[in-house]
């Protein structure tokens, strides 16, 4: 005789999980005995959310689902938050959550509540488990589905009464082979097409998005660099599929912190390898009116949205770049030298502007000397995670991308507070490699307690905070549309974050000299706990926060008048 929590867990083994990342609570009880006789370690959190943000970091640098299991009610919902972060950033989780009694539906059962409903409005697709026999035929459903481009969290709900209820194994149906990562080829006459608009483009980019990280698409990618020598952007998981030093490489398509994004407005051809036209990219506008758009995607529906497009192609990232490859060969070289070099220029341009902050001695810390001390430190094995406003955009002007899995960003739901769980979930992953989060002081008090979870569990990560003692965006935002004195709600004071994680059980560290932050971030390192260097910083607004304000400004040039100190009229 098994029992529900049993067939939930065996489910999980077929599919190699060996980590569960969930907070503990009366109807999940069964999964966590179950996960005693299999082996699947759980690592226990201290929020809901961080569980689901675990998941989503081991998902990330892995390239397979990441599962988290919750409690009814309140768990449930403590977790929306990480399952829509998931969503946006075409993440793979299985989020497991406990239900009230089946028996007693609609009796006002303790945490009680309609949680498939609520799920759906954050996941891929949200299941309701009525009935025991059939849960492992849902959790085959969910993997397939979470495992299904586009890639996304899922939701599977079951009573506390089916997971205590027992049948004899012989009853049940343990799925096999009930998915396939078969990937699809373009349509060779689009793929020619293709690559016969690039071949002609005088100003060809091409930006790299999540598909292709996920399709295991590096080497087809640097084939297409080596044959066409098409400029290449990359972002989210894709940061580092092609190392930012490659010579076909230019960063990360964002204008406000690198100088070469600035002249995709004057990209004639653009190659969207599966990228979201979202507000990361201008809703499309990114590019000139006129500008011939190729999309590339692994399901029709993606293509399209937001910006008329001039040759739409749905096929696996992977796949498309070896046929865009083998036509590119076909068709001579292609026309990119002139166009690479003012790109590089302007690049290297805009790197010039920050020699100042990168060499500043002042006190508070200039965030661009944090960045530069950051970026020296760290070597092409680490891992970086980004959470955080101002402060995550100034060390992106200066830290590259130098492999593929090594960079995890808070992505496109802009939720804050994900990174120390993100840390854990992509430590757990790959024990090995240092992983250094870069957080604003705000949101590392969002979940400063999951600190608390990586001490019990021996999780050795680093967070480094830029403590501007503020909500920086938002302090800004507000003094500069109006005024000074109407500040409100977003000064933070000068906390002791580094004493928070010692008494916690970590290493901290505070840091007030510039001079000083590489030593911390070697002694942090060093120290085998879990960390924190407390860098007091300025509260310069970002190049970043710099141009929503301008936004703003040409919405409403009156409110160029507030203050003066960054705009005039």
């Amino acid at each position: 005789m098994i029992d529900g929590g049993e067939m939930v867990v065996r489910m999980l083994k077929k599919e190699g999980v060996t980590y569960l990342f969930s907070l503990s609570g009366g109807h999940i009880n069964p999964i966590y005995n179950a996960c005693l006789d299999h082996n699947i370690r759980i690592i226990d959190t201290r929020h809901e959310q961080g569980a689901a943000f675990m998941a989503d970091g081991w998902a990330r640098v892995t390239r397979s689902a990441g599962v988290c299991a919750f409690t009814a009610g309140p768990g449930h919902t403590n977790a929306i938050t990480g399952l829509k972060a998931a969503e946006l950033a075409q993440t793979p989780v299985v989020a497991i959550s406990g239900h009230s009694e089946l028996s007693r539906l609609e009796m006002g059962a303790l945490q009680e509540m309609d949680q498939v409903r609520t799920a759906e409005a954050v996941t891929k697709r949200a299941w309701f488990v009525a009935e025991t026999k059939r849960i492992p035929e849902y959790l085959s459903m969910a993997f397939r589905h979470a495992l299904t481009f586009p890639y996304g969290p899922v939701s599977v709900n079951i009573p506390i009464d089916l997971m205590m209820q027992k049948m004899e194994e012989e009853q049940i149906h343990f799925p096999l082979e009930y998915r396939t990562d078969s990937q699809p080829y373009g349509d060779p006459r689009l793929v020619e097409k293709a690559a016969e608009m690039l071949q002609k483009a005088s100003r060809p980019a091409m930006i790299v998005g999540n598909g292709a990280w996920y399709t295991r698409a590096e080497e087809e990618l640097l084939r297409l660099a080596e044959v066409t020598h098409i400029p290449i952007f990359t972002q989210e998981t894709a940061r580092g599929i092609i190392p930012d030093s490659h010579p076909d490489c230019y960063g990360e398509p964002n204008g406000r912190i690198n100088g070469a994004a600035e002249l995709l407005s004057e990209c004639d051809v653009a190659l969207l390898l599966n990228v979201v036209l979202n507000s990361r990219l201008q809703y499309g506008q990114v590019f000139n009116s006129n500008a011939a758009i190729i999309q590339v995607e692994n399901h029709s529906l993606a293509i399209g949205y937001n910006r008329k497009i001039e040759l739409g192609i749905v096929g696996s990232p992977k796949y498309v770049l070896s046929q865009l490859t083998e036509q590119a060969e076909k068709k001579g070289p292609f026309r990119t030298r002139e166009w690479a070099e003012r790109l590089r220029k302007r690049q290297l341009e805009k790197k010039k502007t920050w020699e100042e902050g990168w060499k500043s001695n002042e006190r508070p810390i200039h965030p661009l000397r944090l960045a530069r001390e950051i970026t020296d430190f760290l070597g092409k094995d680490d891992m970086v995670v980004f959470d955080g406003g101002d402060i995550k955009f100034w060390v992106r002007t200066t830290l590259g991308a130098a492999k593929p899995g090594h960079t995890v960003d808070n992505g496109p739901f802009g939720n804050l507070g994900s990174g120390i769980p993100h840390a854990i979930g992509a430590k757990v992953a790959f024990p090995n490699r240092r992983v250094l989060i870069v957080n604003g002081d705000g949101s590392f008090g969002l979940n400063a307690m999951e600190f608390d979870t990586a001490v019990r569990h021996n999780i050795p990560i680093v967070s480094v905070i830029g403590n501007d003692q503020a909500w920086g965006m938002i302090l800004h935002n507000q003094r500069e549309v109006y005024g000074h004195d109407r500040v409100v709600g977003s000064r933070l004071g000068p906390v002791r974050y580094d004493r928070v994680v010692e008494a916690l059980g970590g290493y901290g560290e505070l840091v007030e000299d510039p001079s000083e932050i590489k030593p911390a971030l070697e002694r942090a390192f060093a120290s085998g706990k879990p960390a924190c260097v407390n860098v007091m910083t300025q509260a310069r607004l970002s190049p970043v926060t710099e141009a929503s304000l301008l936004w703003k400004v040409k919405m409403d040039p009156t409110l160029a008048l507030k203050t003066g100190d960054v705009y005039r009229p």
